[in-house]
């Protein structure tokens, strides 16, 4: 429990956990800045480098569960944005799987293929160098059309 001093004025009906009001943000934001050792736990960036209105009170948005809107921590707003983004398409994905099962079974895929175990690579990857040498051969036919 993060050890905060609010006035309780509400509390929900099912879970009795405390309806903070949007004035108690404030007071949750630093306590759980410092409980954080002010920190975002996701890109592991010092906050106090982030704009204030970039510090973010995460909650879940989860509808029903244990979790339903729970506060969770002071994330950046990129951090933030991008956590959202990723649940609702792995809630897409996920199928049978819960979604953490999903996101462990995705962080083996990219651990297991670190490196090509195929020995294949797919017809529109291009090296550095290929792209460059597109890029300028892109560039010596425009000039050539537009001194035309």
């Amino acid at each position: 429990m993060l050890d905060v001093k609010i006035p309780v004025t509400k509390r929900d009906k099912i879970s009795g956990h405390i309806r903070l009001k949007p004035t108690d943000l404030k007071i949750v934001r630093a306590a759980l800045l410092k409980e954080q050792g002010g920190i975002c736990p996701l890109c592991e960036r010092e906050l106090k480098y982030v704009k204030p209105q970039q510090r973010c009170v995460d909650h879940d948005h989860a509808k029903t569960g244990a979790s339903a809107g729970a506060i969770r921590g002071v994330l950046c707003s990129n951090c933030n944005g991008n956590e959202g983004r990723i649940r609702r398409r792995v809630l897409c994905s996920k199928g049978h799987l819960s979604e953490i099962e999903w996101l462990r079974n995705l962080l083996e895929y990219w651990e297991h293929h670190t490196v090509n175990r195929t020995g294949l690579v797919h017809h529109t990857y291009k090296t550095p160098d290929e792209e460059r040498l597109l890029r300028n051969k892109k560039a010596r036919a425009y000039r050539r059309r537009k001194a035309k």
